[in-house]
């Protein structure tokens, strides 16, 4: 049975959806991409500055941080929510489309972790040995890896060359690499750099491979995930809430909070009817907005279950 003060917290963000709705579109119209995002900062610190609770502006110019008036010694409870965009046209016939060129809210989140080959070489061709690491790592990276752990490896970015008719004095190559593990990472990397090795030799090219330390597994506190569990059940009936039965292998930075505080990630369903559904990091990707305050009440309703005594 649904409580009072549940009801009456439904009640608040019902009451506030037009709002709601506003401040998404306004946000899917003026897209910025992470590091940039100075204006889209700039509008929440304004519509957060008049709310009551202290806020401030994140690094940079980029984020902004709203802090309880609660004291420093007492528990707190954080709610992170991404604001950057991705460099994707946006393409949907609806009238709050993306304003900016090649920039839109197709996801929400643009980090990854980058695994940076460069091929300084000596009258050799680097696009066939950069042909060669991406046709090696592809064959031989999952053969070396126990099929019980999850690795991925994969290239998003390749640029080189100004002429077709002219061979290049380099070739950077950028991609991901993705663990559930922080050994079979460590392992995975390592076998990269033997693989790259034996690539320079028989090609006569010169490999630098650079790996950023990137961004670690998402690690779900597991008495927070069946608190939410609990409460999106009591929201939208048993039917309506499952668990993943495998992890993702996407990158998300969120599991750097987790690293300091218990936490939990979960995902919101947004398609609606909509059929086929683009899908995220698309052109045409979009959301069906009553999904808006399904996750605001799933949010608000399990904070307010933290903060009980």
């Amino acid at each position: 049975m649904t409580a009072t003060w549940q009801r009456q917290l439904d009640a608040v963000i019902d009451r506030n959806f037009g709002e709601i709705v506003g401040l998404r579109r306004h946000l899917h119209m003026h897209p910025e991409p992470s590091g940039a995002e100075l204006q889209t900062s700039l509008h929440l610190y304004q519509l957060f500055a008049g709310a009551g609770p202290p806020v401030r502006m994140g690094p940079e110019g980029c984020g902004v941080i709203v802090d309880s008036r609660s004291q420093a010694s007492q528990r707190r409870i954080a709610v992170r929510a991404d604001c950057d965009a991705l460099r994707i046209q946006d393409e949907k016939p609806v009238e709050y489309h993306s304003q900016v060129p090649q920039v839109m809210h197709a996801c929400g989140h643009d980090v990854h972790t980058a695994a940076n080959g460069h091929s300084h070489h000596e009258s050799v061709d680097p696009i066939a040995a950069a042909a060669e690491l991406i046709s090696t790592l592809y064959q031989f990276i999952p053969r070396v890896t126990d099929s019980q752990e999850a690795v991925v490896v994969s290239f998003g970015q390749i640029h080189g060359g100004l002429n077709a008719n002219v061979i290049p004095e380099e070739v950077v190559l950028e991609g991901t690499v993705r663990t559930l593990n922080r050994s079979v990472r460590e392992r995975t990397i390592a076998h990269i750099h033997r693989l790259a090795d034996g690539i320079e030799s028989v090609t006569g090219t010169q490999l630098a491979v650079d790996f950023d330390e990137g961004t670690a597994s998402v690690d779900n506190d597991l008495a927070i995930t069946a608190l939410v569990e609990r409460v999106a059940r009591e929201l939208l009936g048993e039917s309506s809430v499952t668990q993943l039965q495998r992890p993702s292998m996407g990158s998300e930075d969120f599991a750097a909070y987790l690293e300091h505080a218990p936490g939990c990630m979960f995902r919101l369903g947004c398609a609606g009817d909509r059929s086929p559904w683009p899908g995220l990091h698309t052109p045409t990707f979009d959301v069906d907005e009553k999904c808006l305050p399904v996750g605001a009440k799933i949010l608000a309703r399990t904070i307010v279950e933290l903060s009980k005594p």
